[in-house]
């Protein structure tokens, strides 16, 4: 993991590019847990975390969650497919792929797509807000996936 750190990260956009993998990390059992904007529910965040076939670059990517169960263990990861953060607008984005309504696909789908190397990704950078930092950051997001197109060989 130190020598990630180390790549110099690069703006992308118009670029397309393959995806070497995606990571999806849990969060640790000392993650504190967040309430709702209801204060229903608590949730803690998880990270995704994609490995692009370009210069080793690699961006983190909000919106995965998992729900306090009353066993106080927590729910399988899951997303808002209604709602507007970084993985479901890349959800999104896959559901428009493949032709299907977000609704009838699942976040394992999402995530054997990502990892499957069966497409490319057309690349946007935009201004973010970081919020650990709290100050703006560009960061590489997919504005569509595209084809792989057959070179004829």
């Amino acid at each position: 993991m130190e020598e990630e750190k180390n790549v110099e990260k690069v703006e992308m956009d118009g670029k397309e590019v393959g995806i070497e993998k995606v990571e999806l990390k849990l969060p640790g059992d000392n993650e504190p847990w967040i309430f709702t904007k209801s204060k229903k529910l608590r949730f803690k965040q998880c990270t995704l975390r994609v490995y692009f076939d370009h210069e080793g670059q690699q961006e983190v990517y909000s919106g995965i969650k998992v729900i306090e169960r009353l066993s106080g263990k927590y729910s399988h990861p899951s997303i808002y497919k209604d709602g507007r953060s970084q993985v479901t607008e890349m959800f999104k984005k896959y559901a428009d792929f493949v032709n299907k309504h977000p609704n009838g696909l699942t976040l394992k789908d999402f995530l054997t797509f990502l990892n499957s190397k069966s497409f490319k990704c057309l690349i946007e950078t935009k201004d973010v807000e970081n919020p650990e930092k709290k100050e703006n950051t560009r960061k590489n997001f997919v504005k569509e996936f595209k084809t792989i197109k057959n070179s004829g060989n």
